[in-house]
């Protein structure tokens, strides 16, 4: 399953890096200066993620991931409905499917990783015995 959700996180950020310089060129025409660096709730992100690692990290990554993709269909349904800007709403309109096709993949991920980590939580030794021990009765056979 792992390099499937690498192949799909590819995906996903192919784009992502489309929208985002479609964006900053609509931006850049009507001299709209970007920032350079992330603000202060993106840089403790990357810095909560760059100190995982693993399933961990799949799972804050796609974490991150969705609530980012949420936000995203947020602001482009305010600026459809709400926007002034004709390019910015038309730029909006064009790729809100693909945002919301984006929030239901990394949703459909996060899904499969909640499942592998109660499947592996299933089947970790100390599930096994906490499961034998809520069943066992003074009258069971004793293994060994």
């Amino acid at each position: 399953t792992s390099s499937i959700r690498i192949v799909d996180l590819n995906w996903l950020e192919c784009n992502v890096a489309w929208a985002v310089s479609t964006f900053h060129s609509i931006l850049a025409l009507d001299y709209v200066e970007l920032p350079t660096k992330p603000d202060a709730e993106h840089a403790a992100q990357k810095a909560k993620l760059e100190k995982q690692s693993g399933e961990k990290f799949d799972a804050a990554y796609v974490n991150a991931q969705v609530k980012a993709h949420e936000k995203t269909k947020e602001l482009l349904e305010h600026q459809i409905n709400h926007g002034k800007n004709a390019t910015v709403k038309q730029f909006a309109a064009e790729t809100l499917p693909t945002v919301a096709r984006h929030l239901d993949k990394v949703r459909e991920l996060q899904s499969k990783i909640k499942a592998d980590q109660v499947s592996s939580e299933e089947t970790s030794p100390r599930a096994i015995v906490e499961a034998d021990a809520a069943t066992w009765r003074p009258d069971d056979p004793v293994d060994g």
